[in-house]
């Protein structure tokens, strides 16, 4: 008797089920869990796309500088369900996570700001155990410790708390991303870079525990945001936001703060005519900024002193321990020997963890999603190329502020684990580039699919054509 496998849907679910056996067999529980998390985030992904390209029925379309976009529409009217499955993603997760000991596994941090918070609120109740010790002579207590002390405060616990908390920061993280991309390519993009981002599995991994990571995405969502605003049109709300994320940058992640102002000092160079005043301002709001402030705030800009090199250095050796350690055997205290190590050094910031290099069950985790990242890394590229020559004026804040996080990261960086988790910083951006590609590749794909349009008939006369109106 012949089966009923006569839709292809059909016949692919049969072929996953018996691959997904044949995998259990061979590699147990693992493969299992890793064809399973393949299927989903293709279909996750292919369905990003459908939906990214749907027509809006009744509005005219209108060319840009990338894609050709509706007119007046944003992205927020078209992401309910997908935003309701980054909600549902989220309550699940962190129980899963914070429940079991995989989040000391993949976050070990997350203990010292679960005890830090504890000290601090303790402190607060007048029952101090060692703040001084603990953070310093000049007793200053971190930002998220604090934060940390305060749920603490409020619910007697701040572990899982925080990381509820976290989970949700992350995702305003990425709707802020996505009005980046709504605003440089129009709403199909920022579409499809929300979902992706919402739901791109080490973004979520990332920001459902009690680590900063969900802090420093939004700090830097909200400044490529500001920059990029205030690079087109001088209004003090981008102004003051811009500011304020330099400030609260200096408290979470205060290495970063001079590669992200360099990056915006730097992308300023790069404008239209128009543009100039704006710029302008800008630049000397910053410059402003950073002179009266730039002590009191310990912000530095010696990227390539003796000193930085010496302590980034100090900084990888530091951090190349464990089964994924990398770059020990390396010298980068000189500016030419940091130059030669910088490829390598990106390099493995952007593409570890290697998929065939796999060691431990945590490592075999990440490999679907390697895979895929490959793929958005690829396309990424693409765009890339393409924005440096059609619209740099508008990417450039994004360009040199992630270029210079990449290259700080690949060369400080020791740790696959490290830096597979820091990658988290810059993923967003690689998305919306990528995201842009896609959308481009698939509409120019379906345009060139359209049968052309027939020619309208020519009226059929007697005789002589006339050339003209008659005269009389």
């Amino acid at each position: 008797m012949e089966l009923p496998l006569r839709r292809l849907s059909d016949r692919l679910g049969v072929a996953a089920v018996a691959v997904a056996a044949s995998l259990g067999f061979v590699f147990g529980a693992y493969g299992v869990f890793s064809f399973v998390v393949v299927v989903v985030m293709v279909v996750v992904v292919g369905r990003a796309i459908q939906v990214a390209h749907l027509g809006v029925p009744g509005v005219t379309p209108v060319p840009r500088h990338s894609v050709v976009e509706p007119v007046g529409v944003h992205f927020s009217s078209s992401i309910g369900g997908w935003l309701m499955a980054a909600v549902l993603l989220r309550l699940i997760i962190v129980p899963i996570l914070n429940l079991s000991p995989m989040w000391r596994a993949f976050a070990p941090d997350a203990v010292y700001w679960s005890m830090t918070g504890h000290v601090v609120y303790e402190d607060w109740m007048g029952q101090s155990l060692g703040v001084d010790q603990l953070f310093g002579e000049d007793g200053t207590i971190p930002f998220y410790s604090i934060l940390n002390a305060a749920a603490y405060a409020v619910f007697d616990e701040n572990r899982i708390t925080m990381s509820f908390i976290n989970s949700f920061t992350g995702l305003a993280a990425a709707f802020v991303f996505a009005q980046l991309a709504q605003e440089l390519h129009g709403p199909r993009v920022a579409r499809l870079s929300f979902i992706m981002i919402a739901l791109f599995p080490s973004l979520v991994l990332w920001t459902s525990m009690n680590i900063r990571e969900a802090w420093s995405l939004l700090v830097i969502a909200l400044f490529h945001l500001a920059l990029f605003r205030m690079r087109r049109s001088f209004n003090v709300t981008s102004t003051v936001l811009l500011v304020m994320c330099i400030c609260w940058m200096s408290i979470i992640r205060g290495y970063l703060v001079p590669l992200l102002v360099v990056g915006g000092m730097t992308s300023l160079v790069v404008v239209r005519l128009r543009h100039v005043p704006y710029a302008l301002f800008a630049l000397l709001v910053m410059v402003l900024f950073l002179r009266i402030y730039g002590d009191a705030l310990g912000i530095g800009f010696e990227l390539v002193s003796t000193e930085t090199l010496k302590e980034t250095d100090k900084m990888r050796h530091d951090l190349a321990y464990g089964g994924s350690a990398y770059g020990d055997d390396v010298d980068t205290r000189t500016l030419a020997s940091a130059i030669a190590y910088l490829p390598v050094g990106t390099l493995y910031f952007l593409s570890l963890p290697f998929p065939w290099t796999v060691s431990s069950a945590l490592q075999a985790m990440t490999v679907p999603e390697s895979i895929v990242w490959y793929v958005l890394l690829y396309y990424a590229s693409r765009e890339l190329v393409f924005s440096l020559r059609r619209y740099l004026q508008d990417a450039a804040g994004m360009i040199f502020t992630t270029m210079l996080i990449t290259l700080g990261y690949g060369l400080v960086s020791g740790n696959g684990g490290t830096a597979y988790r820091h990658r988290a910083q810059i993923l967003p951006v690689f998305i919306i580039f990528a995201a842009s590609a896609l959308v481009r590749a698939f509409r120019n794909q379906r345009l060139s699919g359209r049968a052309p349009e027939a020619a309208p008939a020519l009226p059929v006369t007697t005789g002589a054509v006339a050339e003209g109106p008659s005269a009389g």
